[in-house]
């Protein structure tokens, strides 16, 4: 009677077990088409293969280019400025370690 009851358990744990490894290879199939579409929608640029819901991706990348392009303009500013270079010409006197 023991058998019978832990042989019902098992099997139903290899169901679920079953079940859950469909819905994991369901799920990376989903993500891999996901990705899939994102890569395809940046490498096609801005104005090509642009779907109604992934409008936000190319928004997205010129955000990023705005500020990465603001960024390298407060880097450049900062290399250029008088007190960046005083600090540099003091650290090359007494090290870098100070």
């Amino acid at each position: 009677m023991v058998d019978e009851g832990e042989g019902s358990v098992a099997a139903q744990q290899r169901r679920y077990q079953a079940e859950v490894e469909d819905l994991l290879a369901a799920l990376r199939s989903e993500e891999d088409r996901a990705i899939q579409q994102r890569l395809a929608l940046l490498t096609a640029g801005p104005t090509e293969g642009i779907a109604d819901n992934e409008t936000d991706v190319p928004t997205e990348v010129a955000r990023l280019r705005r500020r990465l392009e603001e960024l390298a303009e407060f880097r450049a500013a900062v290399l250029r400025s008088r007190a960046w270079r005083t600090i540099q010409s003091v650290r090359r006197i007494f090290g870098r370690a100070w």
